[in-house]
């Protein structure tokens, strides 16, 4: 990314990234580990959350504030208004529109574990906690490193 803003660049080049963009740059890591003579999977990896919101940062939001969290998103970082929905780096809305997201990145990108960026508070780690990631079957033992439990594990999402 290049531009009079650098240190906006990263933020603009993650929120305009695709699970489709990173399913491809795992087929070029996946396609790299032969030739050097290791299995293809030898790399696993993780998801890392630069940009999580329950709307308003901390609180929940109904799924119709979507938008409007993704406008905010994209004009702090200069972007032009788009749609967030498929972006790798973000979560937005609603636990259950985050579970599923979770979910769904996780079997198209086979990822292992997920990690938050900097700069998220702590109730937004817990409830990231125990209301989406101790629902899917995203790695219990990441959640135990948090020193608090997950309360109320659900089936898989598989």
């Amino acid at each position: 990314m290049a531009g009079t803003d650098l240190p906006t660049a990263d933020t603009r080049r993650e929120l305009a990234t695709t699970v489709q963009h990173l399913e491809e740059s795992i087929k070029r890591v996946r396609a790299a580990a032969q030739p050097a003579g290791r299995p293809a999977t030898a790399v696993q990896l993780s998801h890392m959350l630069n940009y999580l919101t329950f709307c308003a940062y901390v609180t929940f939001c109904a799924n119709a504030q979507v938008g409007d969290a993704a406008r905010v998103f994209t004009a702090a970082a200069g972007l032009d208004e788009m749609s967030l929905d498929d972006c790798p780096y973000v979560l937005v809305g609603e636990p259950e529109r985050m579970r599923d997201a979770v979910c769904e990145r996780r079997e198209r990108l086979n990822v292992h574990a997920v990690l938050l960026g900097q700069g998220q508070g702590w109730p937004t780690v817990e409830r990231l906690c125990r209301d989406v990631c101790c629902r899917t079957s995203i790695d219990r033992r990441t959640m135990r490193r948090f020193k608090r439990p997950c309360r109320r594990p659900e089936p898989d999402c598989t």
